[in-house]
């Protein structure tokens, strides 16, 4: 069984929207996911890495790399991390996040960062096991267009 991780390509966006709907994003649907990946891939500083096995994305993985006013450094914020649920506990969520960390480095980055919903406790302990600390709670709150 051979495993890539490589940088997403448009033919992957179907494959996405069925990823992003086992997290949750049931609203995602093709070309809205095309057209968002599109704008991503366009600013340099969000790429998105897909993860294949045997010619079938199996995962995948969304980075941010920004300048804030609170860091001194640049940061990278995991923005999408999935892996399917057949291939959950295999390792592949963790090369994920050390793929996301190398681009990181190569981007300039100090610091990895993620948020992850309240109700995802698994995905918590996951992300505590390979490094990562609590030391925010996000909020969130949704703006009416124009």
């Amino acid at each position: 069984m051979t495993l890539v991780i490589r940088p997403v390509v448009p033919a992957d966006g179907p494959a996405m929207v069925g990823l992003l709907h086992q997290l949750g994003y049931t609203a995602w649907q093709g070309p809205a996911v095309e057209a968002n990946l599109t704008r991503l891939l366009a600013t340099g500083n969000d790429p998105v890495l897909v993860a294949e096995r045997d010619g079938r994305p199996v995962g995948l993985m969304g980075l941010h790399m920004f300048h804030a006013l609170n860091y001194a450094y640049r940061v990278a914020r995991i923005t999408a991390l999935v892996v399917d649920e057949g291939e959950r506990g295999t390792g592949l969520g963790r090369m994920l996040v050390d793929a996301a960390e190398e681009l990181a480095r190569r981007g300039g980055c100090e610091a990895l960062e993620l948020t992850s919903g309240m109700h995802r406790p698994k995905a918590h302990e996951f992300y505590r096991r390979i490094g990562f600390n609590d030391q925010a709670l996000r909020f969130h709150r949704p703006i009416a267009p124009l």
